[in-house]
């Protein structure tokens, strides 16, 4: 039995659905273009906006981890950085374990506490 592989150029994952694989399978799914790419623009206004406080919009990918990785420079722990850009203490930790940042520790040895 011949093993298929996904039909976007470079990939060498196995088919799953449509000839395409997972990944490139709920990409078409989701956007319409197996080959989609997330948006990278990096908007320094926006994160710096962010970061003082005065954001509540839409962040892209690049836009987001800048903003993290300057909170979590500035000492905050994964806690009052999702609470700073409205995303889930999962979403900071997982963004902060991908861009090799170790986890703060609350300043004092206190509990924080949500604001």
């Amino acid at each position: 039995m011949r093993i298929r592989i996904c039909n976007v150029n470079g990939c060498t994952n196995r088919h799953s659905a449509r000839g395409y694989c997972p990944r490139h399978y709920q990409l078409y799914i989701r956007h319409g273009d197996p080959t989609y790419l997330v948006a990278t623009d990096l908007d320094h206004a926006v994160v710096e906006r962010a970061v003082t406080g005065d954001w509540a919009g839409p962040m892209t990918l690049a836009e987001r981890d800048e903003t993290i990785r300057r909170l979590h420079r500035r000492g905050l722990t994964d806690r009052l950085i999702a609470q700073r850009i409205d995303i889930g203490t999962s979403g900071v930790c997982m963004a902060r374990y991908r861009l090799g940042l170790p986890a703060n520790q609350p300043r004092g040895g206190r509990v924080e506490r949500a604001a």
